[in-house]
């Protein structure tokens, strides 16, 4: 049993070290992931805000009983 301990410790330690490798690395590209999408969530909130803003545009164009034509889109819309 005795010349079984040594193999084993060696083989747990090199586990414990492929372990602590994996999710130190796992942990990093998590950050990145996150980071991407802080990104894109962003944009879609700066997106969403301008065709808000849009609509409100339209609304109060019809409300105000304007007619035809009706006002052209910002500048930065589609952006």
């Amino acid at each position: 049993m005795a010349e079984w301990l040594p193999i084993i410790l060696g083989a747990a330690v090199t586990l414990a070290l492929g372990v602590l490798t994996w999710t130190s690395t796992r942990k990093t590209g998590d950050r990145e992931r996150i980071t991407k999408l802080e990104v894109r969530v962003n944009d879609v909130e700066r997106r969403d805000g301008r065709k808000g803003d849009y609509v409100e545009d339209l609304r109060e164009h019809i409300n105000t009983g304007k007619g035809p034509p009706a006002p052209s889109y910002p500048l930065n819309y589609f952006d």
